[in-house]
């Protein structure tokens, strides 16, 4: 069982990709950088999971700022990205 990823559904398929390794801010710096471009691809995130633990997303507000919460409801990542590298 993969302890860290991030599952989502696109065109009516599910796809999980493998963070394994990767330190919760990576994982949660790629999942909010799906969200940012969600729109483009018409992709839905479904699920976030870092060592087990599930994060969920609090939205984003002006300035690109993207916040993730834990399963108590703490705000554990919150990082503003005012331009993004395509």
């Amino acid at each position: 069982m993969l302890k860290s990823y991030i599952r989502y559904e696109e065109a009516g398929e599910i796809f999980i990709d493998d963070l394994t390794g990767l330190d919760l801010d990576q994982v949660l710096f790629r999942a909010a950088k799906q969200y940012a471009f969600s729109d483009c691809s018409d992709a839905e995130v479904l699920e976030v999971v870092h060592d087990g633990k599930r994060y969920t997303y609090d939205g984003w507000e002006p300035g690109m700022t993207f916040t993730f919460r834990n399963k108590a409801g703490e705000i554990v990542w919150s990082h503003s990205f005012p331009s993004w590298d395509h």
